[in-house]
């Protein structure tokens, strides 16, 4: 399904939802269900902790308490531009995510993002839930200028819209890169990159935190009702 606002596409074994430059207050429920659940091992948090010199008790930064409630995501939810709150049942504190967050992780219950600014997009792709397949390790790739991709049968989904060798693919179609070629966005954006194979916790998780260090994601407190 296509619309000026929400774009649904799918193939080569992945589903879209893409929300594109919504207004302020536009809201959306995400609750996808997985087919098993993965938490991040102690051991892990505690490398990434100390790697990010961040001792998990900061008041500002991801808590041991709260990514103990974390567990790995089968989808990437990317939000290439605007600011977005996301608040989840039963978490004392929202989350501000600012242009170019992306999550590879998610929490057991709903979870409601608002878009706290115009023109604000958020996209989030993952395996088709009808068909079994494995999770699918993936990056975000930030695009400003023509680059020339040099690794095959992988997955790519842009937020606009991408050439890439000759072929055009609209925003939010899957397009799975058969050659190496150069790719162009109609506008600066991000690619997502799938492929399969096994996804490295520890990898996603620095990524994660190093998005708090940088103040790309900020904490919250929610107010408590009467």
């Amino acid at each position: 399904m296509h619309s000026e606002k929400v774009i649904q596409d799918s193939g080569h074994g992945v589903t879209i939802l893409y929300y594109y430059n919504v207004e302020k207050g536009f809201k959306f429920i995400g609750d996808d269900p997985e087919g098993k659940v993965i938490p991040i091992p102690k051991d892990v948090r505690d490398r990434v902790y100390k790697n990010n010199n961040v001792s998990g008790l900061d008041s500002d930064m991801p808590a041991e308490a709260y990514l103990d409630k974390f567990y790995l995501h089968n989808r990437c939810l990317l939000f290439p531009s605007g600011v977005w709150m996301s608040e989840t049942a039963g978490v004392p504190h929202a989350l501000i995510n600012k242009p170019g967050t992306y999550l590879n992780f998610k929490m057991a219950g709903m979870t409601r993002l608002t878009a706290l600014t115009d023109n604000a997009s958020a996209i989030c792709i993952g395996p088709d839930p009808d068909k079994d397949i494995g999770y699918y390790n993936r990056t975000v790739h930030k695009i400003d200028a023509d680059i020339i991709f040099d690794r095959t049968d992988k997955l790519l989904v842009a937020t606009e819209e991408m050439w890439y060798d000759g072929d055009i693919v609209k925003a939010g179609q899957p397009y799975h890169v058969q050659r190496t070629g150069k790719l162009k966005l109609l506008k600066s954006g991000y690619v997502v990159e799938f492929w399969l194979d096994d996804i490295n916790i520890e990898e996603s998780l620095n990524d994660y935190v190093n998005m708090w260090v940088n103040k790309q994601i900020l904490l919250k407190e929610r107010r408590a009702k009467n």
